[in-house]
């Protein structure tokens, strides 16, 4: 009798332990899932003019806008993937603090900088794509002296 009650707790004990373990490893791969893509990077894209960066915002899904300064971000997904788009602002000033800013607050994988060319080759229309060969700085090009029309 002593040996028939051990035999239907062990039982008992074992089922329950399993019965915990299952529901466990069936709660356990959803939060994973989410935990996953939650940790994702952003992808940050900026556009200095506003016409550029909503452009991009309206292809965004949930989409919430935050501002920080004089600068918005629109934090949203594309495919399920987080994507930042920034209003940055014209110049290579206000494009730089937005960075700065974008980095520090979303930690982004990838950051895409377009609308770089404005005004440069009246063959372009808004939305092309062009992809340099070259980058150069020439926010501290200095030249010398010339006289009126000479460059």
């Amino acid at each position: 009798m002593k040996n028939n009650m051990l035999k239907k707790c062990a039982a008992l004990v074992t089922t329950t332990v399993l019965s915990f373990s299952i529901l466990a490893g069936c709660n356990a791969g959803p939060k994973q899932v989410v935990e996953a893509k939650s940790n994702q990077q952003p992808i940050l894209i900026q556009g200095p003019m506003p016409i550029e960066a909503e452009k991009f915002a309206k292809r965004l899904k949930n989409v919430k806008e935050e501002k920080s300064g004089t600068f918005v971000f629109y934090k949203g997904t594309v495919d399920n993937y987080p994507v930042i788009v920034a209003k940055t602002g014209k110049g290579m000033e206000n494009t730089a603090a937005a960075t700065a800013v974008a980095i520090e607050k979303y930690k982004p994988k990838a950051i895409i900088n377009q609308g770089t060319s404005g005004g440069h080759d009246p063959n372009l229309n808004v939305f092309d794509i062009v992809l340099g060969k070259q980058v150069a700085n020439i926010g501290s090009l200095k030249t010398t002296n010339m006289e009126e029309n000479q460059g």
